[in-house]
């Protein structure tokens, strides 16, 4: 006489792996957790040391005049761009307050 394979016992075993799984999964993220997130420092490379005669060679950049340090040209605004509440002007501040 043979046995059938039952149903209950099958899932029963294919729960207790499936838990067995998860288990180790959450085992590993707590430690990842606890062990931190390390980053690696890296180290800049030293430029070689170029001759005179090439370093005279390239141009200087042009240095901006006071005049264009101080009056910088607005940069256009695009309209999904948040606006700066503080450069709202106070009819803008009131009305946004009544808004609310």
């Amino acid at each position: 006489m043979s046995n059938p394979i039952r149903l209950l016992p099958v899932l029963i075993f294919c729960a207790a792996m499936l838990l067995t799984v998860k288990v180790v999964e959450v085992w590993q993220g707590v430690d990842m957790v606890l062990r931190g997130i390390s980053v690696a420092s890296v180290q800049a490379q030293s430029q070689p040391a170029q001759p005179a005669a090439q370093q005279q060679a390239r141009p200087q950049p042009a240095r901006p005049t006071a005049a264009e340090q101080t009056s910088p040209v607005p940069r256009p605004r695009s309209a999904d761009e948040p606006k700066d509440p503080v450069m709202f002007s106070q009819s803008e501040i009131e009305l946004l307050q009544r808004l609310s």
